[in-house]
């Protein structure tokens, strides 16, 4: 009998599992960072909490950091929450929303870097994780659209 390319114990075509653990450990990773940075900016809009500095917006439209908490907060962190559940529930759905979360991480940070007209080694390390998540996310697509044809 030729060896399937599913899995019996998962319903998930081999090599996929591992990827979508690997997936569900970065968007915990992000959604933690974010929730957590993003919660403390919204509720201290001065940036104390985290030792940064309101000089920081000085180019941007914002008049303190509560708004871009709050797009942290509720886009980064709740997105990428919902990501990794959706990968691990959902996995031959969920691909499509993976890549579009690293798509969207990979955005926040060049829109922080034009607005703040700075970069910082915190941004090269989450604008990685954006292209993997997504890289990873699309790599998936083939491998779950021919799980779901079959049923």
């Amino acid at each position: 009998m030729p060896e399937s390319r599913v899995s019996r114990t998962t319903d998930t075509p081999k090599g996929s599992r591992s990827i979508q653990l690997g997936l569900l450990v970065l968007h915990v990773f992000v959604s933690l960072g974010a929730l957590y940075g993003g919660g403390l900016l919204s509720l201290f809009p001065d940036g104390s909490a985290l030792g940064t500095p309101l000089e920081m917006l000085r180019y941007t439209p914002f008049p303190d950091f509560r708004i871009p908490g709050l797009i942290l907060f509720w886009v980064i962190g709740v997105g990428h929450m919902v990501a990794g559940i959706a990968i691990m529930r959902h996995p031959a759905r969920a691909w499509l929303l993976t890549a579009v979360m690293g798509l969207v991480l990979m955005g926040w940070i060049v829109i922080q870097v034009l607005l703040i007209r700075g970069s910082h080694g915190v941004h090269f390390l989450y604008f990685g994780l954006g292209l993997v998540i997504c890289g990873a996310g699309v790599s998936l697509w083939p491998r779950m659209k021919s799980r779901s044809r079959r049923g």
